[in-house]
Order: structure tokens, then C-alpha cells, then sequence
């Protein structure tokens, strides 16, 4: 099967690893955050959805240090990008309104249920 025609989200295997397609043009290494450009018309291999009910109800609930955590990394790397990608004027601004959006979010992760 061809990359593109791999829903996003979907995990598939290529050069012996496993992937999952992250965007259209993008996958991200299973379990990892290294992410690859994957021209369109490479030839993957698709995986099935491994999770079945039984085994998605004996998978216990993220802790909020564990969500948090994650949320550190994608936060640090987003980061990363802006300040790699754009101009210094719109960097500053977009990294003052994410770390608003990032203090929203772990407020909301410390509030009891």
C-alpha cells in the first residue's frame, strides 16, 4: 500500500520499524518522537489496530504527572520549531500565547475530577 493512502493516525511498517502516520506527508517512529518525511508513493506496509476492547479496558488511566510529562515534550518541541521557523516578532508572540494556553491547560490537569 502507498503512503498517501494510509488513513492519519493509522500504524504501518517501513524499513523495519514501526510508524504511525502523523500527517499527510509526516510519520512519527512508534513509541518515540523522531518524526520522518515519507514521499507519498513509498510502498508501507499496514499494521491492524492492535487495541482490542479487552485489552483497551486492561490498560490502566494516565496519571496526571504521566499526561503532564508528554505535554512537556510536545510543548519543548513545538517550541523548538518556532523558534527555528519564524521571524523573532512573531516567534516572541506566539510563544508569550503559548505558554498562556500551556498554564490553562495544567490548571485544567489539577483540578479534581
Amino acid at each position: 500500500m502507498k503512503f498517501q493512502s494510509l488513513a492519519i493516525g493509522q500504524k504501518f511498517a517501513w524499513n523495519d520499524r514501526i510508524w504511525v502516520k502523523t500527517t499527510p506527508l509526516v510519520a512519527t517512529l512508534y513509541e518515540s518522537d523522531v518524526q520522518k518525511l515519507v514521499p507519498r508513493y513509498v510502498d508501507v506496509s499496514p499494521l491492524p489496530d492492535a487495541s482490542s476492547p479487552d485489552e483497551a479496558a486492561s490498560v490502566p488511566p494516565l496519571s496526571p504527572e504521566q499526561v503532564r510529562e508528554a505535554f512537556d515534550r510536545f510543548y519543548g518541541r513545538a517550541l523548538t520549531l518556532l523558534e527555528s521557523e519564524l521571524e523573532t516578532e512573531l516567534q516572541q508572540r506566539l510563544a508569550t500565547e503559548m505558554e498562556n494556553l500551556r498554564r490553562h491547560f495544567l490548571k485544567e490537569l489539577e483540578k479534581p475530577d
